[in-house]
């Protein structure tokens, strides 16, 4: 890149085993919930994520989204990261989207994960999601 020839970089992010990823995200999920009120991560309406998390019986279809901004990563790989991009740049929420269903956002520097704590949320059509930028992992 020094010599002006590499105009782009591409960081492939393909886990090996997706539904292990799943698990994980669901798991921090549960205790960003429990963080805000450790009586609510016990209700029953999170027992599918639970059981799905930790201990792999799952019921239903579980999935979760991979949203990568490569300009941003670029920048994190030339630049470096500063104090001030992990500050901001790293965050993990829980968002009410529809009807009581939440959804788990992990924020990484330049990767946004988002998995779904209840079942009954659809996975968005793949029609609308844009590779690379956009990977939908369905487990």
């Amino acid at each position: 890149m020094s010599e002006g020839s590499k105009t782009q970089i591409r960081l492939l992010a393909h886990p090996l085993r997706p539904h292990m990823v799943c698990r994980a995200l669901l798991k921090m999920g549960i205790e960003v919930v429990a963080n805000d009120d450790p009586a609510d991560a016990f209700h029953e309406r999170y027992d599918a994520a639970r059981e799905y998390a930790l201990d792999g019986r799952k019921k239903d279809d579980w999935w979760y989204l991979q949203r990568e901004d490569m300009q941003a990563a670029s920048r994190f790989i030339t630049q470096g990261v500063s104090p001030d991009d992990w500050e901001k740049g790293v965050s993990l929420s829980v968002a009410e989207i529809d009807d009581g269903a939440e959804v788990f956002h992990l924020r990484l520097l330049y990767v946004d994960l988002m998995v779904p704590l209840h079942p009954r949320i659809q996975a968005p059509p793949t029609t609308d999601l844009r590779e690379p930028e956009f990977l939908l992992f369905k487990v």
